[in-house]
């Protein structure tokens, strides 16, 4: 079972990066008779959120690992906020902001999964990462403080990017779990 599932996923990433054709055909049929069936029928379920191009629409959920994922609310200039929060954060170096993030988390998993470490955030405008999670600033309920969750429980949690002050339309979040990402719109 495991091993089906790693061909399914290296199918999946062939077709996503070379285009459905002769490559992909070649990957699907490496699997074995029982799991090219399986692996063409993910390949046509790939959508949003799978790349930047195709960003999972704001508000909208999406499947991390065993995580059903949602951008909540987001404070494209939280410096202030985030000042006021702790005293002994520091301010965003000149011309730049602190972008505040929610995530809305569901577990889908057996018994309850923890948040500590779990996601790997990264900010994005188009098709350049502008930086990962500022873990060292004080944030009101951070995301990786936040659990265990129990299957079938949501719960929420924030994440703290730094990025240029400007025009935010466009920008996304990449979250990461189990080695799956998906990219949100944050707006």
């Amino acid at each position: 079972m495991a091993s089906r599932d790693r061909c399914i996923g290296r199918v999946r990433k062939l077709l996503v990066t070379s285009g459905i054709g002769l490559l992909g055909a070649v990957g699907i049929a490496s699997c074995g008779p029982d799991d090219a069936e399986t692996a063409a029928d993910d390949a046509e379920a790939s959508g949003p959120g799978e790349s930047s191009e195709e960003p999972v629409a704001f508000g909208d959920a999406a499947e991390i690992g065993a995580w059903t994922v949602s951008i909540g609310e987001v404070e494209f200039d939280a410096a202030e906020q985030i000042e006021d929060y702790e005293d002994f954060n520091r301010y965003p170096s000149e011309g730049q902001t602190f972008i505040l993030v929610a995530l809305d988390i569901t577990y889908n998993g057996e018994g309850a999964g923890g948040t500590y470490y779990t996601f790997d955030c990264t900010l994005w405008n188009g098709g350049d990462a502008l930086g990962g999670e500022l873990r060292d600033i004080a944030v009101p309920d951070p995301l990786d403080r936040v659990g265990p969750v129990q299957s079938g429980s949501r719960a929420s949690g924030h994440v703290l990017f730094e990025a240029p002050e400007g025009d935010y339309d466009g920008m996304l979040l990449g979250v990461e779990a189990a080695g799956e990402r998906h990219y949100f719109a944050l707006a």
